[in-house]
């Protein structure tokens, strides 16, 4: 494919390990401004700040180069302030007691710590109901991350509003190798003109993208062309930007026949998961005018209401009541009266078995913001295909490989859940919600970058990808010889075009297909597992990749299966990650190594795992035990049954014993049922189901208890019942009652 005599814009595509290159694009090639770094960090991700700050600390001067004017990603502009820990332990500080293995400071990066420590006061702590710290983009950019880049030191460069236009590469030296080498990079760099609204962020995304991409001034931004020359170069960007210039071999959304397939060739890689540009609102005390110039929705979509199943909006039910979803990701809580101070950590009969009982609307107070990253697009995918992507590199048309169109869809489509939401306000607090631009910096009100689930994910060295596999081979305690992030989540996947996620996922991964959904159906079945990774540590070969000896991988770019990325994209796990992937490179500049591939031997994986442990652990306090831990057997006080449970009923302390004693077990016509999958006609006794489900014997997970133990249900057919269904109980991550079958299947 490499010439050994002439270098080249690489604009090779991923087919298998096969390489290929077409002639340059037309792309105007302006004359640029020549930067030398020591190591490039593509993309100002929460794993990219976390690369560059550890690569800069390790002594090498270290170039950042972000697509916007806010560092940290998922925390800032990618509009998903609220951190995403493995377990229902996650919601309580580091400093609270009780701490979980997966939020203990002893298991987290120092910088992400303190980083979490600036958040000042109660206001930014147990304010939301999924994690111990939600808080608002720019006060998280303002105090801690200015903070960190600050204390770095000169050895760190900051590009913020920085693009990528194109890559040049050149044969790796050495007998006979077929790995290439990343020799520069050119970038656009943009400035505001004078007047510009918002400091540039002032149209959509959607609009703003090809002017961000164009070397060319406009009257938006004035430009400046940059060629960055690095020996090393680090790719943490969510949509794998230098991935694609680099002609880097790499997997996108579902494009594996099975977990761990590297050939991207057998699947299709225009569905993945789904993405969300997000937004905030403001609670007032008094009515605002609300905004009538939003686009309007393709009116074939379902509208985003997260009260589909709820008769009164108002009032708790199986799905969020108004109040619960505002507190979901409140970023920030103002306590103003009427208030109660802190989310109360009890039992609960809906929010799927968070175990926090959904807050009474006086838990809301004027002066909240609310984080709306629910509004997810299900009906495009984020990027563009492989083979589309390809043919815009080097051309007009690249715009880093983003969907353009569909994320002007995404726009649309949240808005209309702004509407939708606004309206179900009850009311004391109607019309006093604002679309608010303060806390993202947006005119448009929405984050200035889409909060992205999976993105282009490397191929390492040797066709290496982390795969569920690995994950089972290597948890805590037994980790692998070349660990270098520990990182730990159950999978999490939020599926393209899923209508209606049902509450049991049938014991999936991902949720039930509608019917006659040929998109959704067209996710492999092996995605029908569920669990999750464990707590296990990303090994050195993941930060690698097949094709390119000096480009270092992390966070979202890291050599993994879909299956695993669902897990391991949280914003710890992408910290650890970028964590690792700066201390590599570091040590890759400083000691001169070859290639990525060379680090790979034991003595150098030593010393970069001594690099990292300068700013983060290796080897988890307290030993957790594997999550979901032994299946054990509790008495389900609620139900009055000793019930198998996940984790010998660990996460359920508030609900369960540790062990049966005199509690009866299920009877043969007994069986626990998700909460909410079906609606009970108690004048009939009649079970109808509202999706594609499973009632079982147990609360372990479908896939994880023999056949026998589960019978499924299809959407729509109905069960007699003998009596009315218990009170729920939250168990694990849903809530359950126990229904009494009247019908030979059943067990009768």
């Amino acid at each position: 494919c490499f010439s050994s005599a002439v270098k080249m814009v690489a604009r090779c595509a991923w087919l298998g390990l096969m390489l290929g290159v077409s002639s340059a694009g037309s792309l105007p090639r302006r004359s640029a401004t020549v930067v030398n770094c020591d190591v490039v960090v593509v993309g100002g991700s929460v794993a990219g700040l976390a690369a560059a700050v550890t690569s800069a600390k390790e002594g090498v001067t270290t170039c950042l180069l972000v697509p916007t004017d806010m560092v940290g990603g998922q925390m800032t502009a990618n509009g998903i302030p609220a951190l995403d820990f493995s377990t229902e332990d996650g919601r309580k500080p580091f400093n609270e007691s009780g701490a979980g293995p997966d939020t203990m400071a002893a298991n987290q990066a120092t910088d992400l710590q303190n980083l979490l420590r600036s958040l000042p006061g109660p206001n930014y702590r147990n304010t939301c109901w999924v994690s111990a710290y939600c808080f608002l983009p720019t006060q998280l950019e303002s105090n801690g991350i200015a903070a960190l880049l600050r204390g770095v030191g000169p050895n760190l460069r900051v590009y913020r509003e920085t693009v990528l236009l194109d890559a040049t590469t050149a044969p790796q030296p050495g007998n006979g190798s077929q790995r290439r080498r990343i020799e520069s990079v050119r970038a656009v760099q943009r400035t505001p003109t004078e007047g510009t609204p918002c400091g540039g962020y002032g149209t959509r995304l959607s609009e703003s993208l090809p002017d961000w991409y164009s070397p060319e001034p406009s009257p938006a931004f004035h430009k400046a062309v940059l060629e960055f020359r690095s020996p090393v170069w680090i790719d943490t960007s969510y949509n794998g930007e230098l991935l694609a210039l680099a002609a880097a071999p790499y997997l996108q959304g579902i494009d594996e026949a099975f977990d761990g397939d590297v050939s991207g060739t057998s699947g299709n890689d225009t569905i993945g998961q789904c993405f969300t540009m997000t937004y905030h609102s403001h609670l007032h005390d008094v009515p605002v005018p609300q905004p009538d110039h939003l686009p309007g929705m393709n009116p074939s979509w379902v509208p985003p209401n997260p009260f589909r199943a709820s008769p009164a909006i108002h009032t708790p039910t199986n799905r969020l009541d108004w109040a619960s979803l505002w507190t979901r990701r409140r970023s920030y809580h103002s306590f103003a009266p009427p208030h109660s101070a802190k989310m109360s950590p009890r039992p609960m009969a809906d929010n799927r078995g968070l175990g926090m009982d959904p807050p009474p609307v006086n838990n809301v107070s004027a002066g909240d913001v609310h984080l709306a990253a629910w509004p997810d697009f299900y009906y495009g995918y984020v990027f563009t295909s492989k083979a589309t992507t390809q043919r815009s590199v080097g051309t007009p048309s690249w715009v880093g490989g983003y969907n353009v169109a569909n994320i002007e869809a995404a726009e649309r489509y949240s808005y209309g859940a702004y509407r939708t939401y606004a309206r179900a306000a009850p009311p004391q607090w109607l019309n006093h919600t604002d679309l608010n631009s303060s806390y993202l910096g947006t005119c448009t009100g929405l984050s200035k970058m889409p909060y992205i689930r999976d993105g282009r994910r490397s191929v390492g060295v040797g066709g290496f990808v982390i795969d569920i596999n690995f994950t089972a081979r290597y948890h805590t305690p037994s980790l692998p010889p070349d660990c270098v992030a520990l990182m730990g989540h159950g999978f999490d996947i939020w599926g393209h075009r899923m209508m209606d996620k049902p509450m049991d996922n049938t014991g999936s991964g991902i949720a039930t297909c509608a019917p006659n959904d040929t998109t959704c159906e067209a996710y492999p079945q092996y995605m029908r597992g569920s669990g999750g990774t464990g707590y296990t540590c990303a090994p050195l070969r993941a930060f690698t990749n097949a094709a390119v000896a000096n480009l270092v991988v992390g966070g979202y770019t890291m050599a993994q299966s879909f299956m695993v990325n669902s897990g391991l994209r949280m914003h710890p796990e992408e910290f650890q990650g970028g964590v690792a992937a700066g201390a590599a490179a570091a040590h890759l500049s400083a000691a001169k190594v070859a290639s990525t591939e060379a680090a790979l031997s034991p003595s150098i994986v030593a010393a970069i795992q001594a690099r990292i442990k300068r700013h983060a652990p290796l080897e988890y306090s307290g030993a957790p035990p594997p999550f979901p831990g032994p299946i054990g057997f509790i008495c389900a006080a609620a139900l009055g049954r000793c019930v198998q449970v996940p984790g010998g009923g660990a996460f359920n302390k508030n609900n369960t014993r540790a062990d049966c004693g005199s509690c009866r077990p299920l009877a043969a016509n007994e069986w626990v049922a998700i909460h909410g999958s079906f609606d009970f006609d108690s004048t009939t006794m009649t079970a109808t189901f509202r999706t594609a489900t499973r009632i079982k014997k147990s609360f372990v997970n479908s896939g994880m208890i023999p056949s026998n133990q589960s019978l499924p249900v299809v959407p729509h057919q109905q069960l007699k019942l003998t009596r009315d269904p218990s009170a729920p109980i939250a168990i694990d991550k849903y809530t359950y009652v126990l229904v009494t079958c009247a019908e030979p299947r059943c067990g009768l």
